[in-house]
């Protein structure tokens, strides 16, 4: 770790500063129907600088590095300052000195381009699937973080995004399907199970061609576990960063220890058995598990220094920002919901007449709790048989209704991991979910 001159702060009065480094390596590469279609490598370096003066934030940012550099966006971000007293205030930390001894993982272009092409190729398995497009990212980023209070700590961040489309056809009728991951070790890219993944997407949109328009009405709904993690993560875990529920009349403000869910339903924002995006955030507060709902109750919320102030409790490590150039936001890490005790056949059992819908295709939800969304793909249900294949079909309701109709939880876990995006920020995310039975959806088609 580069030493750090704490002068560069001296010259100016304020309750608080902290400085964020970031040097980044970038790999992008798209490979269309058998050939390299755009190539991406490059770097960029940049740093963030946050200032408190009498309790209001200043910001600013930098590709200077250097200790002039860093000392005129010091400046510059003690000038935003605003002249009046604000309200802010932070909890306090323990000061952290850390230095990760990971090295920085290489990646051949040769490597990146034999992957792309043979997952690229894995989607031609039928005359019905002949338009395939893989997009494979990679950042490698060192993040440095300096801040008043006395932290100092270095953090070695890899990231490989994977993108795969799938598209196919059939006498006029044209079905797509989406599948993508992330990965923190280089050497995932490299395991057989993606070209699984690859045969499984171009499989699941020959399947679509097969697919009828969805009931319109209100439904016994099994979620599957993409588009049950997509509702946790948006309708929910969203209304759980404490930024959101600082706000008057905010949805979750007044539900701690309320019983919103099914008892089997728990909840929880986490680093372990999930891809580690980092260890500490970007105030320099190592991230912690938050459970955010426990047996159907509103236990917690997600926080960062700010937040945590204001609610009198614990920073859980939550303060993300998406580059140097941004401003950290309170963010979900990798939300979870915990297995519970309904097998998926007892939950076909269970619901008559109802649909299966799974994947996701778009959708919002908002911040009084309405949302919408829209599922990739999915199955009615009748007598507790998969009748027929549905295609694109839209579920809406609220969050809290939404909660307080599920009837059953899964056994079985898998984590899904997106970009998601915030005021403009966009982050990797983890989000994990079981089936979710829920009795009472409003679908259409």
């Amino acid at each position: 770790m580069e030493p750090f001159d704490p002068s560069i702060f001296s010259r100016f009065d304020m309750e608080y500063g902290d400085i964020r480094i970031l040097h980044s390596r970038i790999q992008q590469l798209t490979v269309q129907n058998g050939g390299v279609q755009h190539m991406l490598i490059g770097h960029e370096t940049g740093a963030g600088v946050r200032i408190l003066k009498e309790g209001t934030w200043g910001f600013s940012s930098t590709t200077d590095i250097s200790f002039s550099g860093l000392a005129n966006a010091v400046q510059r971000a003690h000038k935003t300052c605003l002249s009046y007293q604000g309200q802010v205030c932070l909890a306090e930390v323990r000061p952290v000195m850390k230095m990760s001894k990971a090295s920085r993982q290489a990646w051949a272009d040769d490597n990146l381009i034999e992957v792309a092409r043979e997952l690229e190729s894995a989607m031609h398995c039928s005359p019905h699937s002949k338009d395939g497009k893989v997009v494979l990212r990679y950042t490698d980023t060192i993040k440095q973080f300096f801040s008043t209070d006395g932290t100092h700590i270095q953090q070695i961040l890899p990231l490989a995004v994977l993108d795969l489309w799938a598209t196919a056809r059939r006498n006029g009728k044209v079905s797509e399907s989406h599948f993508s991951c992330a990965f923190t070790n280089l050497k995932s890219l490299e395991e057989d199970e993606l070209e699984e993944k690859a045969l499984e997407t171009a499989q699941e949109a020959i399947q679509g061609l097969d697919a009828v328009n969805t009931p319109n009405g209100q439904f016994p709904v099994i979620l599957g576990s993409s588009l049950a993690s997509v509702f946790i993560h948006e309708a929910v875990g969203h209304r759980m960063e404490a930024d959101e529920v600082m706000r008057p009349h905010a949805l979750m403000r007044d539900q701690v220890g309320s019983l919103v869910a099914h008892p089997s339903l728990t909840v929880v924002d986490t680093m372990d058995g999930a891809q580690s995006w980092y260890m500490y955030d970007d105030e320099g507060v190592q991230k912690k598990e938050t459970v955010l709902i426990n047996r159907g109750r509103v236990q917690g919320f997600l926080h960062d220094r700010q937040s945590a102030h204001y609610f009198d409790t614990d920073t859980t490590g939550n303060s993300r920002a998406s580059n140097y150039n941004t401003i950290p936001l309170t963010r979900m890490t990798n939300i979870k919901t915990l297995v519970g005790d309904m097998s998926f056949e007892e939950m076909i059992e269970e619901c008559g007449q109802a649909l299966f819908l799974d994947g996701f295709v778009g959708g919002a939800a908002m911040p009084d709790g309405a949302f919408r969304f829209v599922a990739r793909r999915g199955y009615f249900i009748e007598r507790g048989e998969f009748v027929s294949p549905v295609g694109k079909s839209t579920i809406s309701s609220s969050t809290l209704e939404a909660l307080s109709h599920i009837s059953g939880v899964g056994k079985k876990v898998t984590m899904h991991y997106s970009e998601c995006i915030k005021k403009g920020q966009g982050l990797m995310v983890g989000l994990g979910s079981p089936a979710l039975l829920v009795s009472q959806l409003r679908v259409g088609g």
